[in-house]
């Protein structure tokens, strides 16, 4: 047995613990196999890397990202192969293969997971999906300008808890 698997760094065991309850919620929701998939390859990552350090949210967030790349490679492979192939696998047919659809899918999901109001995540929701502030203001039944001051502390408040932007 490698002595990397007897000890752990305290980051991974806390972004572990991260991760398995964002699986425990997943298979309790309808969320669907690619989120659960990627939780679990997520945390694969980190049992193969324990000595790995970091803010744990952000090893988190850096090991889903990897995971979510991995799987949308997956996909492609054998889109492609089936192609080749000429047969239609079921696989193929009952996954997203655009990388567009799978981001979107990843950021609503990394919005529906952190601690801000519903109003802020709605908000961050729409952006996500391609909308702007003219467009949320049409939906809203606001004015333009403010809905930009409102997709500004959106983002404000997005950027504060994770430390990246959209």
């Amino acid at each position: 047995m490698n002595k990397n698997y007897l000890q752990m760094s305290h980051d991974v065991i806390d972004a572990l613990i991260l991760l398995d309850n964002m699986r425990a919620k997943a298979l309790k929701s309808t969320s669907g196999s690619y989120r659960i998939e990627r939780i679990e390859q997520a945390m694969d990552y980190l049992l193969n890397t324990p000595l790995k350090q970091g803010n744990p949210k952000t090893i988190v967030r850096d090991v889903l990202g990897s995971a979510g790349s991995k799987i949308r490679n997956r996909i492609n492979v054998i889109k492609e192969a089936s192609e080749m192939a000429g047969i239609a696998s079921l696989l193929v047919t009952n996954q997203t293969t655009n990388d567009y659809e799978n981001f979107k899918l990843e950021v609503t999901d990394e919005i529906s997971r952190i601690a801000l109001n519903k109003q802020i995540k709605a908000v961050l929701v729409e952006l996500a999906s391609g909308k702007d502030a003219v467009d949320l203001a049409e939906y809203y039944n606001t004015s333009v300008k403010a809905m930009r001051t409102r997709v500004s502390k959106a983002r404000k408040a997005y950027k504060k808890e994770l430390g990246l932007a959209l």
